[in-house]
């Protein structure tokens, strides 16, 4: 019976010790991996090819963005194919120099008034490029000496938002500290800086102009409020120069056409008959600047980008043109 207990003491007594044995290799494992995130550094998406800004010295940064101008441009950067708007800026007196950083997303000439001599650098940035990575934007009224393009820089439309708060820490990154100044408007007609203070357009700017068709004019100042911006392609600074419209953008090349008696609208619609030969589309006729074109018998076909717009032949009834938005 002795004899018995000592064995199952002896069996029991190796059993603790190998738990502890166990116990032990698990105590000296080394801990699990616990996979972490990785830390994301802050990086600015800047094309090797980009313009750089001008060091900054001791004058007063101002910053201001947009999408685009309120006024249409009579002048195209670059391409008459594509939509060019005006936007104002008035300089305020002042004895210090102004560094200004002017941002769009689309294709602005920047036209300058006031005491422009107050600007020691300009620098214009837009998202709309020109090929080989040429920027689309323009300057009246600065000294081409003073002005850099490039198209590096995010649009901003407000300073109160996201894109507003990386554009400044993108400035500061860049130039070493946040602007002095900063503003922004989705369409901006005309600002007075450096005190961001909008200023009211021309009236005369948004006269129909002779030869116009009236009603479609006011389809014109429901997307460009500020009318149309006379520029001389001669006075515009820009990277590829620019060229006078032949045929305005969008409803502003429809006013024009059917002023002149090259469109015609068919009543009630939205539709436009092609009924004397036209140098090209009217740019920028897509989304709510979309339109349907019936080229008319014996009309050539304009050249240009219709986008979204439908064409149709009226003299064999075939689809030459955006065939999704024409209709079974």
């Amino acid at each position: 019976m002795r004899s018995c207990v000592s064995r199952v003491l002896l069996q029991f007594g190796a059993a603790l010790s190998l738990v502890a044995l166990n116990t032990s290799s698990i105590a000296a494992a080394p801990p699990p991996m616990i996979a972490t995130a990785p830390r994301i550094a802050r990086v600015i998406e800047q094309p090797e090819n980009c313009p750089a800004l001008p060091l900054l010295g001791e004058e007063k940064l101002v910053l201001y963005g947009t999408n685009d101008g309120a006024a249409l441009s009579t002048t195209a950067v670059g391409d008459r194919d594509k939509e060019t708007t005006v936007a104002d800026v008035f300089i305020e007196k002042g004895d210090e120099p102004l560094y200004i950083i002017l941002s769009s997303h689309n294709s602005v000439i920047w036209r300058f008034t006031g005491q422009v001599s107050r600007i020691s650098k300009l620098y214009i940035s837009t998202r709309q490029q020109l090929p080989p990575d040429i920027p689309a934007a323009g300057v009246v009224g600065v000294r081409k000496e003073r002005v850099t393009f490039g198209f590096c820089l995010r649009a901003f439309t407000a300073v109160d938002s996201i894109a507003g708060a990386r554009s400044r820490g993108d400035i500061r990154l860049k130039l070493g500290r946040e602007p002095d100044y900063i503003g922004g408007k989705y369409e901006t007609s005309t600002v007075s800086l450096p005190s961001m203070a909008e200023l009211p357009s021309s009236f005369e700017q948004r006269q129909v102009p002779a030869g116009f068709d009236q009603r479609l004019w006011r389809e014109v100042l429901m997307f460009w409020p500020a009318g149309l911006a006379r520029v001389t392609s001669g006075s515009v600074v820009s990277p590829k120069g620019a060229i006078s419209y032949d045929v305005l953008p969008s409803q502003g090349g429809l006013a024009q056409l059917v002023g002149s008696g090259s469109l015609l609208r068919l009543e009630g619609s939205n539709e436009f008959k092609i009924v004397r030969p036209i140098a090209r589309f009217p740019a920028g006729m897509g989304g709510s600047h979309s339109a349907r074109f019936l080229l008319g018998k014996g009309i050539p076909l304009p050249s240009g980008d219709p986008v979204h717009s439908c064409v149709v032949s009226e003299e064999t009834g075939e689809v030459l043109s955006m065939a999704t938005v024409c209709g079974p």
